[in-house]
């Protein structure tokens, strides 16, 4: 394997404009102290916290707006229960709890407190790879994806009330890749068993539209096959650099993933090989003609593509690095980083 690049000398890189603490976290979480935001979502808001010096946690809470409206309190202890029943080293574990009374600011709500991972989401790094003109390599795209499908893998054989859990979100943000090339799986808020859905969350379609499945949509029961679907996409995206669906108005992205009818990957890359691009399109087939399990996809991988067995968690973790300098020509080549067509 060739000697990664030496980080170059540079100035002083632009820092990033760090989110502000919403007011009602400014008196902390139960005993840990409160540092920055992290990210905020549609539902949820992440934050950087420490109890102790040199030990930093992500505190998982409900949006200050959702707080106030009450209705999603239930959430927030269901995926308390979902983190503690699935144990697995890559998916993100669940370190403590932070409970309604030692939380006033909650309105009632645990707080959840996380292992802290740090590195970049998958959709940060492919973004950064689109405005260089740049796309992975199928070795680097297969290997990350391996590293999924092994989380995905632990959340499936995790079972509640008999069933097997489904996280029926899988998309580029929520993977994050550390600096050492820890591939892990994060939010499991809208995790469910499969089968039935749950009274709190209704007819209301919660995710991420263009990366489910077209099951999901369509409100059907949705099984461990659903979040492969996801996978797939993923992968898609990955191998071409460029989304599957675009970011098109919601009307338009339901249309697309309900017909099902995408381009072969290999149509706009032609160098990926037949039997990866074969895997992709099996992924993102009707539920009946996906493979079953995450198992089988991983192994059915690493058969299309043995290459990517060789893929270093070193190498992985340079891809943060090509994050933070997209320009430096040297870790993209070292990566070996295609050009987008």
């Amino acid at each position: 394997m060739p000697t990664p690049p030496r980080r170059r000398p540079s100035g002083v890189r632009p820092r990033a404009v760090e989110p502000t603490v919403d007011g009602m976290l400014e008196g902390g979480i139960g005993a840990y102290r409160v540092l920055r935001t992290l990210g905020r979502g549609g539902l949820c808001d992440v934050v950087l916290a420490t109890r102790e010096p040199g030990t930093l946690r992500a505190i998982k809470v409900l949006s200050s707006h959702h707080v106030a409206e009450g209705r999603l309190n239930p959430m927030m202890e269901w995926e308390a229960r979902v983190l503690r029943a699935v144990c697995d080293p890559h998916v993100v574990p669940l370190l403590d709890l932070v409970p309604p009374d030692r939380f006033p600011a909650g309105g009632g709500t645990p707080a959840l407190v996380l292992r802290h991972v740090p590195g970049v989401t998958l959709s940060e790094l492919l973004g950064s790879l689109r405005r260089s003109g740049r796309r992975l390599h199928p070795a680097l795209a297969v290997a990350l994806a391996s590293r999924v499908l092994r989380g995905l893998h632990g959340v499936h054989r995790t079972l509640i009330d008999g069933r097997s859990l489904v996280h029926r979100d899988v998309t580029p943000r929520n993977v994050m890749v550390g600096p050492r090339g820890r591939v892990t799986l994060i939010d499991l808020g809208l995790a469910r068993p499969s089968g039935p859905g749950f009274p709190w969350v209704g007819s209301t379609y919660m995710g991420t539209p263009r990366f489910a499945a077209p099951e999901q949509l369509l409100g059907h029961e949705v099984d461990p096959r659903s979040d492969l679907h996801g996978l797939g996409a993923m992968l898609w995206e990955m191998l071409t650099g460029r989304p599957l669906i675009p970011p098109l108005g919601l009307p338009a992205v339901y249309s697309t993933v309900v017909r099902g009818e995408h381009p072969r990957a290999k149509e706009l890359v032609p160098e990926i090989p037949a039997a990866l691009d074969a895997i992709v399109s099996a992924l993102l087939s009707p539920r009946s003609l996906r493979p079953v399990s995450a198992a089988l996809v991983h192994a059915q991988l690493q058969e299309a593509l043995p290459e990517a067995r060789r893929v270093t968690s070193v190498q992985l973790g340079r891809l943060t690095a090509h994050h933070r300098d997209a320009a430096d020509p040297h870790t993209a080549a070292w990566l070996g980083l295609r050009r987008a067509s």
